[in-house]
């Protein structure tokens, strides 16, 4: 009786420890961006990187300001292989940023070109236990 109710604890604890080291393994990785349109430093900007088929992990995005933007461990990207979208910050954002943020946004209609939001080309690989660091150049839309 003791034996029978320990097996199925054991087989728990072996399970655990493992979907552990495999979720260590596969997420938690970190990524430093700079992005640049028409060749100066973008800011008021959402860079979202998007998983492409065969990459498990969800869609992340974050802010980009002075043409940089950090995406921590906590997002829970995997490697592989991801498209990058870039699309204006919502007007209702721009309104509430700190004036120092506010004054290096482009004009309230500038438009990022669709070639590198909705219908992006612009790719990129993650690798776990490497510094990933990509480099983006955009335009707006004319």
């Amino acid at each position: 009786m003791v034996i029978r109710l320990m097996f199925p604890a054991v087989l728990a604890l072996q399970f655990a420890a493992l979907s552990g080291c495999q979720e260590d393994v596969a997420s938690g990785l970190t990524v430093h961006g700079k992005v640049t349109c028409n060749g100066k430093p973008l800011s008021g900007a959402i860079v979202t990187l998007d998983p492409m088929s065969g990459t498990s992990g969800p869609i992340a995005n974050t802010a980009v300001f002075d043409g940089e933007f950090n995406i921590g461990a906590d997002a829970g990207l995997h490697g592989g292989k991801y498209v990058a979208r870039f699309s204006m910050l919502p007007p209702e954002m721009r309104k509430i940023l700190p004036p120092e943020q506010a004054a290096k946004l482009p004009p309230d209609n500038a438009m990022i070109g669709p070639e590198f939001d909705a219908n992006s080309r612009l790719f990129c690989e993650l690798t776990p236990n490497t510094k990933n660091e990509l480099k983006f150049e955009i335009e707006f839309h004319r």
